[in-house]
């Protein structure tokens, strides 16, 4: 591992060594030299080969927005990766704030186990399916002989009925 921070640190200072643009002086060529050197048609590579000679020779100027390049490392694709962690006093966005934890709220928090947990979100559904089966069978009661064959059902035999439909769909599974 000593290696590998000794080739960093002999690249960092190899680095820091190569004189930044404002430090190399160039004599300044007049413009009408540099249009000499460019045929009249443009082209997108042309375009970027100029500007790389300007970058290159320091014509362009350097503004205030634009950072000083030996604050950063420049990768072949362009990539630009800071020298010096950055500082953390940073403000955070509001909609990157969390306001609440993720997970289950409320009643969800108080379930344990897995049955718990379908009861939360299933329980209101077998309530209805219980109330509207009977009030099915209150309609064809009428049509029995015998009062005995019909009764009316309940939220215990319908999650029964639930249970034996999910245990049938894992053994043909």
């Amino acid at each position: 591992m000593e290696s590998y921070e000794r080739e960093i640190k002999y690249l960092t200072d190899l680095y820091d060594s190569i004189p930044s643009d404002e430090e190399i002086d160039f004599p300044e060529e007049p413009e009408s030299d540099l249009e000499d050197l460019f045929s009249n048609h443009s082209t997108d590579t042309e375009q970027e080969n100029a500007s790389d000679l300007d970058d290159v020779h320091g014509l362009e100027e350097q503004t205030e927005d634009e950072p000083d390049r030996r604050l950063y490392y420049f990768g072949k694709d362009g990539k630009k990766w800071r020298k010096f962690v950055s500082t953390r006093n940073i403000r955070t966005r509001q909609e990157n704030i969390i306001s609440h934890l993720p997970g289950a709220i409320s009643e969800g928090k108080k379930a344990i186990t897995s049955v718990d947990s379908w009861n939360l979100i299933f329980d209101n559904i077998v309530n209805l399916v219980v109330s509207y089966t009977n009030l099915y069978i209150q309609k064809v009661f009428e049509n029995y002989k015998d009062q005995y064959d019909v009764r009316l059902t309940s939220k215990e035999e319908m999650k029964a009925f639930l249970g034996l439909l999910y245990l049938s769909r894992i053994e043909k599974g």
